[in-house]
């Protein structure tokens, strides 16, 4: 799915805007004076993206393939040191994703360089996490944050050397910090898009609210999960869940921003052009 059917649905959504609200009709929508031809620029980054997912896919299929013919067994990944090479493909996997969210912020940025909205409308009224996704959520992602350290003490409590995976589980309070601040950014901060309605600021604030939550109850569940697996000595099966973690951030990530922040959803007559 992170490769192939994520990758396609955004480069239709994207095709369906590029079609639908050509420059001509909707000059807001393409406004931005750093790029001489905005559209194509669109285009070319979507293009781009299309073809990292589908060299990074089809590694993948021969991968499996190679696999398979060789009978490589999946409890000799974690053995031979190769669980690493898996986590590095994850990683890989996610790279055309961080370079359309860099490309979108990069014109965003442009955008409100460029541009002084005519009309300045202002919610006074203060926003609050909990209007955006329920505080079962929230007790749940610290629950279970809270669960898996005390879980990863009482296991590694055997006054052993570190080894490098103890130094790299440290990581994981900077990366739910990083959650904790992007939720903050979105509801505190500016929008993205100068011109976006009201409306859709809410969605896309939502949206990005509960991405992180779901990934930060993702990220905890599967460290309690791996920590257990290192615990019952079940490494043959450390690669399953791996792949399902992976999985789970694709479907309450990538898939939870496309369901709550729908193409039909958002109002593009803000994006016309201004009629004297």
């Amino acid at each position: 799915m992170i490769s192939f059917y994520y990758p396609a649905k955004i480069v239709r959504r994207t095709t369906y805007v590029l079609e639908t609200c050509p420059p001509e009709q909707y000059p807001k929508l393409y406004e931005s004076t750093f790029y001489a031809e905005p559209e194509a620029v669109i285009r070319r980054t979507l293009t781009r993206f299309k073809l990292m997912n589908m060299a990074i896919g089809n590694l993948g299929i021969a991968l499996l393939i190679a696999m398979a013919i060789t009978y490589y067994s999946p409890h000799e990944i974690k053995q031979n040191g190769h669980i690493l090479f898996v986590l590095l493909f994850a990683i890989l996997q996610m790279l055309p994703c961080f370079y359309i969210e860099f490309a979108t912020w990069r014109w965003h940025a442009h955008v409100r360089a460029t541009v002084q909205p005519s009309k300045r409308t202002a919610d006074l009224r203060p926003r609050r996490l909990f209007d955006f996704i329920s505080p079962i959520w929230v007790g749940l992602a610290g629950v279970l944050l809270i669960t898996w350290f005390v879980l990863y003490l009482t296991i590694n409590n055997d006054g052993t050397p570190w080894q490098w995976n103890h130094y790299l589980t440290m990581i994981i309070f900077p990366i739910q910090m990083l959650f904790a601040f992007k939720i903050y950014r979105a509801i505190n901060g500016k929008k993205s898009d100068p011109h976006q309605s009201y409306q859709d600021q809410i969605r896309n604030i939502q949206a990005v609210v509960q991405v992180n939550i779901f990934a930060s109850i993702g990220m905890s569940l599967f460290l309690i999960i791996m920590e257990l697996v290192n615990l019952y000595r079940l490494d043959m099966y450390e690669p399953l869940f791996l792949s399902g973690y992976v999985q789970f951030m694709v479907i309450f990530g990538i898939g939870q921003l496309m369901r709550t922040y729908s193409i039909k959803s958002i109002d593009f007559d803000v994006y016309k052009a201004e009629t004297a």
